[in-house]
């Protein structure tokens, strides 16, 4: 004599779905725990490399206060003449005090405006030659 058991389609539906969702929340956990866990590691290597291209870039870098106080030895070293750059620092300003006057005023002839982009002109110079190093040694 077999015994049968009857049990509904809905509660075997259920038992499955119940089973899923739980799969599937384990599944979402480990892989969220698993990317928390890479992205630590990937967040120390990147503040790593950043941390070595800072490096780089101070030690190669002209523009720090520092580069001033370190010794200029050797033929090929800038020597621009710090009066130069001095006077190029007042030209500049002085241009720059100018255009914002001009940029300040609301109804400009044809003529001012002309002024303006003269002005603008001169600034872009003297600040390209304020920037230049000077010549080096083997240059004649």
């Amino acid at each position: 004599m077999k015994s049968t058991v009857a049990i509904d389609k809905q509660t075997v539906n259920i038992k499955f779905i119940a089973k899923l969702i739980f799969l599937l929340l384990l599944l979402g956990t480990f892989v969220y725990s698993g990317t928390a866990y890479f992205n630590q590691f990937a967040h120390k290597k990147k503040q790593k490399t950043e941390q070595k291209n800072s490096n780089r870039t101070k030690s190669n870098s002209k523009n720090d206060s520092n580069w001033q106080n370190k010794k200029n030895s050797g033929k090929n070293e800038p020597h621009k003449n710090q009066n130069v750059k001095e006077t190029l620092k007042k030209q500049i300003e002085k241009y720059k005090n100018e255009i914002e006057k001009l940029k300040q005023k609301t109804n400009k002839t044809k003529e001012e405006g002309e002024l303006l982009k003269r002005l603008k002109i001169k600034k872009k110079r003297l600040l390209k030659q304020l920037n230049q190093k000077g010549e080096t040694h083997w240059r004649k």
